[in-house]
């Protein structure tokens, strides 16, 4: 997986719309869509209905923008809107195995396995 920052996506937009100069606004287009899902619990095969929603991005856009601000770019400095000297804190490189931020603890314990065989 690569991940990709705001601030590059900014600066690879602006290269591919020619845009040089000017505070920009990065936006996102979403689309949505609603159904109702059928869940069916494992085991006892009940089954219930439920409104579910489905999001997409549709399309990033850009955005003229009148100064600095939330999720706004500098096209001349191809950098974010941030004070100039300001660094973003980063992590120290490291050769540990890291974990996905996507990935999600269990907060219940795996149930252990028994056998369903009765002893006498």
């Amino acid at each position: 997986m690569i991940d990709i920052e705001w601030p590059e996506i900014a600066k690879i937009l602006f290269a591919a719309k020619g845009i040089k100069s000017g505070f920009w606004r990065l936006a996102v287009k979403l689309r949505q869509a609603g159904i109702i899902a059928e869940f069916q619990e494992v085991g006892t095969g009940k089954t219930e209905h439920f409104p579910t929603s489905i999001v997409g991005i549709q399309a990033i856009a850009l955005m003229p923008a009148q100064g600095p601000g939330p999720m706004v770019f500098d096209a001349s400095a191809g950098t974010s809107s941030r004070k100039p000297g300001r660094k973003l804190a980063t992590a120290p490189p490291t050769d540990k195995a890291k974990v996905p931020e996507h990935s999600v603890k269990r907060a219940v314990p795996k149930p252990s396995v028994k056998s369903s065989r009765s002893r006498a």
